[in-house]
């Protein structure tokens, strides 16, 4: 649930292997029964490129718990940039 990063964040989908602009302070990713994931999150840039500030991959296990990745965007992303792509093996 989104609930699950001590606050509630935001709820919808990410589309797998597709650049997701990000404009919440956290975003909450379930993890998958049957294969593991990963979700790279860009800070700085709404479009996983171009002047990335840092770039970070977190696993998200395979039948766990899934995983609370602070994007570091607090103004809906008027200033503060973030962007993430959600793969699966």
């Amino acid at each position: 649930s989104p609930s699950n990063c001590g606050t509630w964040v935001a709820s919808g989908n990410l589309t797998a292997a597709t650049c997701n602009t990000l404009k919440t302070s956290g975003i909450s990713i379930a993890a998958l029964a049957d294969r593991e994931c990963t979700f790279t999150l860009y800070k700085g840039t709404a479009s996983c490129s171009g002047d990335i500030e840092s770039k970070e991959t977190i696993v998200i296990e395979k039948g766990g718990e899934g995983v609370c990745v602070p994007t570091g965007v607090l103004d809906g992303g008027v200033w503060q940039k973030a962007s993430g792509m959600w793969t699966c093996g």
